[in-house]
């Protein structure tokens, strides 16, 4: 019962980090230097983006994107990524192509 209370409440303020963040998010301009994707057993599959160098990631980074996003752009294509505080101060992100 307390692992499941723990996860619960973990769970809920990852949520509520994101969902009532009000705060002006931080944009930063990419490319999108690769795409890959896992094939998933039984649950769903992942896709990903590797990314031209942002914020803290001057080497960039692979990121997990949904499916719509990883279909609509190719690589070379440039997005933005938008960097949110967090109600919490857990800073979070979010991929968009234009």
């Amino acid at each position: 019962m307390l692992l499941v209370s723990a996860l619960y409440s973990f769970s809920a303020l990852l949520v509520s980090n994101c969902e009532y963040d009000h705060h002006k998010e931080v944009i930063w301009r990419v490319k999108v230097a690769g795409k890959h994707y896992n094939i998933g057993g039984r649950s769903a599959n992942s896709y990903y983006f590797s990314l031209s160098a942002w914020g803290r990631f001057a080497d960039g980074k692979s990121v997990a994107v949904p499916y719509s996003v990883y279909r609509s752009a190719a690589v070379g294509d440039s997005a933005n990524v938008y960097l949110h505080p967090g109600v919490w101060g857990i800073p979070w992100y979010e991929v968009m192509v234009d």
